[in-house]
């Protein structure tokens, strides 16, 4: 039975053996097609993971390499990341920048909007 991707593009092909044959009619090649489609959808989620890791990596390894300071707040204000340049900046670690704020970082003027 052939996997077939959504596009319709075949992109492999399920067998089974057994050590009688299938049985005639629709039934079987009904069961067939139900295992290619679930085979094709369990390709297609870890390809999707695959891809995710990857596209994680290349953030974090961008996120690191950054030739600048990077901070990431939550809504709170509070930092819930910082790249190494910015830790080695403010002479920090990771755990004493988390407790940190956007207002540790701004004059008090630009906290009144």
């Amino acid at each position: 039975m052939p996997l077939v991707d959504l596009s319709g593009t075949v992109i492999g092909h399920l067998a089974i053996f057994d050590d009688k044959p299938m049985r005639e009619g629709p039934r079987g090649i009904a069961v067939m097609r139900i295992f290619a489609a679930r085979a094709r959808v369990e390709i297609d989620r870890l390809t999707i993971e695959r891809d995710l890791r990857e596209s994680e990596k290349r953030y974090r390894d961008l996120y690191e390499a950054a030739p600048l300071p990077i901070l990431t707040f939550d809504l709170n204000g509070r930092i819930v990341a910082a790249n190494r340049h910015f830790l080695n900046w403010a002479d920090l670690s990771a755990e004493q920048a988390t407790r940190l704020t956007y207002a540790d970082f701004s004059v008090p003027e630009a906290n009144e909007f």
